[in-house]
């Protein structure tokens, strides 16, 4: 932190990126599927971070959607992938059937 601004490497940075949702474009041309192909999109329009969310199923079941293996191979293959491209990387997720007034929630920012 740079005062109240975030900071990277020391100087004042302003986040320029987009939400990753799953599935993405169809054919899978990003998107948990298609990793490649989100950061790919995220070069080509000058993004600098991209934002992961959305990715826990829709009907999961609390005590054991979070802990889901598969998701989380997808989940961690966007953030290498991602990192491999040099952007920085938010993940945030809510469990889906959380009530709307206090959701649990994880978050997270790398670079």
């Amino acid at each position: 932190m740079c005062g109240t601004n975030l900071c990277a490497n020391g100087s004042r940075w302003y986040m320029n990126g987009a939400s990753v949702y799953n599935p993405g474009l169809r054919p899978e041309e990003s998107g948990f599927l298609n990793p490649t192909g989100t950061v790919a999109l995220a070069q080509r329009a000058g993004l600098d971070a991209i934002r992961i969310v959305n990715f826990f199923s829709d009907d999961g079941i609390p005590d054991s959607t979070p802990y889901a293996a598969a998701t989380w191979v997808e989940v961690d293959q966007m953030i290498a992938d991602a990192g491999a491209a040099g952007l920085w990387r938010t993940i945030s997720g809510t469990l889906p059937t959380a009530p709307a007034c206090a959701p649990p929630t994880i978050s997270s920012l790398a670079s």
